[in-house]
């Protein structure tokens, strides 16, 4: 319910709810769930959830009926039910094989191996997907698209494209490479055994940033394209686990889920390409990927980092290695920093 409120949101384009949702959400969460572990009653944990996915729900739809009543006065608009009904009937498909395929490499750990194995694996996934939301705006792009038709269209999916691989390239880098760092200060020194996974499904971070072709589907009215690739990749994911588990246990589990998410991007931009006549520019992925192994390399051949200063120092010499190159290859332009210019409100139009 709190995220069809969230949708609501974003219709009409007002993005800052969907943050102050989170913010709702983790902050009373975190209010009600360490005391209770404080305290050592662990099952509380589970309250204080609960709790806080409630007040969220109440606080998000209070907002919603304060700022937009016109949704709650109960006046009827002509509208298409079978057109309606159609869609969402694929989008409510595509939602469950979606849910199944998030979360069947990790039951398939539960029952393959040890109780443990699916804690390490949840553990790097965490960390993969807390990061590919940074970097995505797709959801953010929904209402936009719905606007724009043809050319208009096409230029403004190829922009948005372009960005969003030139910012996930090197978080998807940097991720490879301090996974281990990363799991030992997020998590312990318990649970290192997460960290060659979260190497692994590092690639992820790229392909969930660039992955609009959902939002084109969907703003094109055509869901059906998007249900079909959802639920064979589903299906792949599941035969996949099922040998790479038995085979390799947790790193088949991360190859299965990194081989999978490729497939579901490279089929939609296939079907984006001859349905929609919309398929990103070559530049706007060799470029970023040519700079990122520059960056890798950098940091290869670097001594290995026996501090966190030392280790966020190389780290920011690396990012700045990456957009150099980014720049002397013509990947980022001067629209394009007039553009960050005007974002940050260096520079007005």
């Amino acid at each position: 319910l709190t995220d069809l409120l969230g949708c609501c949101f974003e219709a009409f384009q007002n993005f800052e709810y969907p943050a102050l949702r989170h913010a709702i959400y983790e902050s009373s969460k975190f209010g009600l769930v360490v005391p209770f572990v404080i305290i050592g009653f662990f099952y509380g944990i589970f309250i204080g959830i609960t709790i806080a996915t409630f007040a969220t729900f109440v606080m998000m739809f209070w907002i919603l009926r304060k700022r937009y009543g016109v949704l709650f006065q109960g006046n009827r608009v002509g509208i298409e039910k079978g057109r309606v009904l159609r869609f969402m009937g694929f989008i409510s498909i595509g939602s469950f094989s979606s849910v199944i395929f998030g979360y069947v490499d990790i039951i398939m750990l539960g029952i393959f191996l040890p109780a443990e194995y699916a804690g390490y694996y949840k553990a790097a996934t965490n960390i993969i997907f807390a990061i590919a939301g940074l970097t995505g705006i797709s959801s953010v792009l929904f209402p936009v698209f719905t606007q724009l038709e043809g050319k208009n269209l096409g230029d403004a999916f190829n922009k948005v494209f372009r960005y969003s691989s030139i910012l996930s390239f090197p978080f998807a880098v940097s991720l490879a490479y301090f996974s281990e760092q990363i799991i030992g200060i997020v998590y312990g020194a318990e649970y290192l055994p997460a960290a060659l996974p979260l190497l692994i499904l590092s690639p992820i971070i790229v392909f969930e940033s660039i992955n609009f072709f959902g939002s084109l589907f969907g703003a094109m009215e055509k869901p059906q394209y998007l249900t079909a690739v959802s639920i064979i990749s589903m299906m792949l994911n599941v035969v996949l686990n099922y040998f790479l588990i038995l085979r390799f246990g947790i790193i088949g589990a991360a190859i299965a889920t990194a081989i999978s998410r490729f497939f579901s991007i490279v089929a939609l931009g296939v079907l984006s390409n001859i349905i929609l006549k919309i398929s990103p520019e070559a530049n706007s992925i060799y470029k970023p990927m040519f700079a990122s192994l520059v960056m890798f390399t950098f940091l290869y051949l670097s001594p290995l980092p026996t501090t966190l200063f030392i280790g966020i120092s190389e780290l920011c010499i690396g990012i700045a290695i990456y957009f150099s190159v980014i720049v002397l290859t013509g990947g980022i332009t001067r629209e394009d920093l007039r553009y960050a210019k005007m974002i940050l409100g260096i520079e007005s139009l």
